[in-house]
């Protein structure tokens, strides 16, 4: 046999072995802040280049190969070229972050082009300022999508 592979029953009693040692539950808790770490950054600078792309059409198009690429890569892919780069304690934070970051960014653009052009004309001919436009039309447009990124975003991270 070339590989023994071990019941799953044999699997959860192993588990809870391990279960019991503190050095288990400091490894979990240094894989979830790894995780969380990624997808906080991930959320932070796909919000960010987002509203950039969202609202600079020179600006999405400078970046559009680079998210196309970061979509294109397998995640196996991106962890062998990590391993070579950079420290491994930083890879988990890295792959996570590189699942979540485009998709962030993605759902952000596609929340701002979203708004309404007609609406917020409207808005400037009833005499609302920048800030009100931004506070009563742009952000409930960019929020929903904003949130289903953030939500996929995690399970992406999550796995990944």
């Amino acid at each position: 046999m070339l590989f023994k592979i071990p019941l799953p029953l044999d699997t959860l009693r192993e588990f809870f072995v391990c279960v019991k040692l503190p050095e288990f539950w400091g490894n979990v808790g240094t894989s979830l802040w790894h995780i969380v770490s990624g997808f906080v950054l991930a959320v932070v600078l796909g919000f960010i280049c987002g509203l950039l792309s969202g609202s600079s059409t020179f600006f999405a198009t400078l970046t559009a190969p680079l998210t196309r690429l970061i979509r294109a890569v397998p995640v196996a892919a991106f962890i062998i070229l990590a391993w070579l780069w950079i420290p491994s304690e930083v890879i988990p934070a890295f792959i996570a972050f590189l699942m979540v970051f485009p998709i962030v960014w993605s759902h952000v653009e596609t929340g701002l082009l979203s708004v309404d052009k007609r609406l917020v004309e409207m808005a400037r001919v009833m005499g609302m300022d920048k800030t009100g436009i931004i506070k009563n039309i742009t952000i409930p447009a960019v929020m929903p999508q904003f949130r289903v990124s953030c939500i996929t975003g995690l399970g992406y991270a999550w796995k990944s």
